[in-house]
């Protein structure tokens, strides 16, 4: 009776050890398909399109926090086929070389861990077939330089309408090398160092970025021979 029980016993304990197995194993699966479930990514909450110039497409998405990077795709519509542009790690993209008065569809997916890729933000857009700013902006006028100190003078012009800043460069009036072209979102300028007593010609432009792809400027105008002051 005694083997009896010790056979009883060590069966129990088998069994038991095998229920305790297949549960773990249970509660690991478990966990496997709630991490993998985890890993889900949302999609781009909105795609914004423009086409301003003729056969391009600016696209812009919403972020998507655990996005590692974004999928863009588009098609013309009534095709079939559906192509892959590019992966991006920012949230805007531009297609170029598009056919011109045609509807295309534009899909953006995020993409995260394990590759794991949301549904695609969808839009449409025309593609335009021309470009509707001016080949220049206005002229500048009211140009004046005024040598203030010691090797600093000061630039100021009158605001060109359309414009979203402005180069402003200068040259010693022997040479013919430029200098300076920095950005002033102004109507004013202050350029320093010059070497004092010389003669320096200054001309300026503005110009409006309406693309990527497409920018405007005006004319350069010029102020030739300014001495840079002694004082």
């Amino acid at each position: 009776m005694e083997a009896i029980r010790k056979q009883d016993s060590s069966m129990g304990s088998y069994v038991f050890k095998c229920i305790m197995v297949v549960f773990l194993c249970i509660l690991s699966f478990g966990c496997d398909l709630k991490d993998k479930d985890s890993d889900a990514i949302d999609s781009p909450s909105y795609v914004h399109v423009t086409s301003n110039i003729e056969g391009v497409v600016k696209i812009n998405w919403g972020y998507v926090p655990d996005a590692e990077k974004y999928g863009v795709e588009y098609k013309r519509i009534g095709d079939s086929i559906t192509f892959f542009l590019d992966y991006y790690y920012t949230t805007g993209a531009i297609l170029t070389d598009l056919d011109q008065d045609v509807s295309y569809t534009i899909y953006v997916s995020a993409w995260g861990l394990h590759n794991k890729k949301s549904s695609p933000a969808t839009t449409t857009v025309r593609v335009s077939k021309k470009t509707p700013s001016p080949d220049r902006l206005p002229p500048i006028i009211g140009f004046k330089v005024t040598s203030n100190s010691r090797g600093t003078v000061s630039l100021q012009w009158t605001p060109v309408t359309g414009a979203k800043a402005y180069f402003a460069e200068y040259k010693q009036s022997n040479s013919n090398t430029w200098h300076g072209d920095s950005e002033y979102y102004g109507n004013t300028a202050t350029i320093s160092g010059l070497s004092i007593g010389v003669s320096y010609d200054f001309r300026v432009k503005a110009y409006a970025d309406s693309d990527k792809y497409y920018t405007i400027y005006s004319d350069y105008m010029y102020l030739y021979e300014v001495i840079v002051n002694r004082r």
